[in-house]
């Protein structure tokens, strides 16, 4: 009887042991953090602030995944296992790029309709949009260049300028873009003469980044570059700023020469996103008023979402902007590339 006893209170001490556990696991599992994973190829510098004030208005957890390259590579490799819900990339090549290898899935949100111009989003699909504007502008020696004598792109084929300008590659996303924009506005003759007339005034074969071509400016080594923006703004804060200001400027194309040509760094939401509803959120959030005001203040670039704050000490508000749409930009790529062969572009000057 004693044995049944002990028995019966050890069965029951293990049952209500099981159903503790049971119970602490439900609360746990219903308790558990959402989240939502990102595959970025923006600096971790620029986007973990936006990404963490997200998280603290809605409770969702934001794993990003720094890849400065090979995002597409990536997501195709991994195909329907995919952990990733979301991709950040640069420049409308690349968002083109995960669109035309389907990668990405349709994006229903009125939200980002509202907030994000047609032209800076994909109209056909919905599968892309625009995040951050950045526009491709004229940096130019504060000690050796009047900027009154600059007015547009074509004022760096000027004979005078002859060995006076620097590059980085045409093949660059940057410049092909740039030179998209151009096939798509002027036509193939007008971009063949204005990439043949910048290359007889380089000062060697294009090399480097943008960040380099400003760095040559300020040495003396050359007076004139093509730099996307917000590169000039993050080399005005550390040790050197005072150099680089004293010695580089920036001149955007006014608006009687068609203004700048704009790119713009965007997102997708994957295909296989098995956390689609959150990373719609997370879209959402990149272009409410919070988040694009982060992005200008923390890497100068413009925000799409034209009510949001923009505090660009370097590039004023009403800088003039060429209307050609970046979807047409994506659509001439190709050619792009081709011009850039076809000059002899990436050889340097003759």
């Amino acid at each position: 009887m004693i044995f049944k006893f002990i028995r019966y209170r050890i069965n029951f001490f293990v049952l209500f042991l099981c159903v503790f556990v049971l119970a602490a696991c439900g609360e746990r599992n219903s308790a558990a953090v959402e989240e939502v994973n990102v595959y970025s190829a923006r600096q971790p510098g620029l986007v973990n602030p936006i990404f963490t004030a997200f998280t603290e208005k809605t409770g969702i957890k934001v794993n990003s995944l720094f890849m400065p390259n090979g995002v597409l590579e990536r997501l195709k490799n991994e195909g329907e296992y995919s952990p990733a819900d979301m991709a950040v990339v640069a420049d409308i090549g690349n968002l083109a790029d995960l669109s035309e290898a389907g990668v990405a899935r349709q994006i229903d949100s009125a939200v980002i309709e509202k907030r994000v111009p047609a032209a800076l989003r994909d109209e056909k699909k919905d599968e892309w949009f625009g995040v951050t504007r950045r526009v491709r502008i004229i940096a130019y020696s504060k000690e050796r260049i009047d900027p009154k004598e600059i007015d547009g792109y074509g004022d760096l084929t000027d004979p005078k300028y002859k060995g006076r300008v620097c590059s980085r590659p045409g093949t660059h996303p940057y410049m092909t873009s740039l030179t998209a924009a151009m096939l798509a506005d002027k036509g193939e003759a007008a971009t063949k003469k204005f990439l043949t007339g910048l290359k007889d005034n380089l000062y060697a074969a294009p090399t480097g980044s943008d960040t380099d071509q400003i760095k040559s400016i300020a040495a003396g080594d050359c007076d004139l570059a093509l730099v996307n923006h917000y590169y000039y703004g993050k080399m005005t804060e550390g040790q050197n700023a005072d150099f680089i200001k004293k010695r580089v400027g920036l001149i955007a194309p006014s608006a009687e020469n068609g203004g700048a040509y704009g790119n713009i760094s965007g997102a997708i939401i994957t295909k296989h996103a098995p956390n689609a509803e959150n990373a719609r959120k997370l879209a959402e959030f990149l272009v409410s008023e919070e988040a694009q005001a982060l992005f200008s203040s923390l890497d100068y670039e413009i925000p799409v979402y034209r009510e949001a704050d923009y505090s660009n000490p370097i590039l004023p508000a009403d800088t003039p902007i060429s209307d050609v749409p970046v979807t047409d930009m994506a659509g001439k790529r190709a050619d792009a590339l081709r011009v850039v062969y076809e000059t002899g572009y990436d050889n340097g000057p003759s």
